[in-house]
């Protein structure tokens, strides 16, 4: 598994750059029920916090989705930044619960 930002042509960032074991360098969350769906993805590079997340609430009136990712810079005065997706992307957790380490 790996984490890519930018475009095809100029990455910006490559997570991790080293292919082997990718597995354990993210952590995964899920929590779900009745109307809700919360998945997030995390990793640190360089004491750089990412959370890659795809949220559903359907208990807010009207229905919230957001995916896209946060990026914080603890211990630091730096404000969190959130980027939000365009567009809904396409997503199956299935298999990545499998593979990455789960944290409730």
């Amino acid at each position: 598994m790996q984490y890519r930002f930018g475009s095809p042509a100029k990455i910006e960032l490559e997570y991790p750059k080293d292919r082997t074991g990718t597995q354990q360098k993210f952590e995964y969350t899920h929590y779900m029920r009745a109307l809700v769906d919360l998945n997030e993805i995390n990793f640190s590079v360089d004491g750089v916090d990412y959370s890659v997340v795809d949220d559903y609430n359907g208990e807010e009136k009207p229905a919230q989705s957001i995916e896209g990712i946060t990026i914080n810079w603890p211990g630091t005065s730096k404000k969190e930044v959130r980027y939000t997706c365009r567009t809904k992307p396409k997503t199956d957790y299935t298999d990545l619960q499998a593979v990455l380490v789960e944290h409730n």
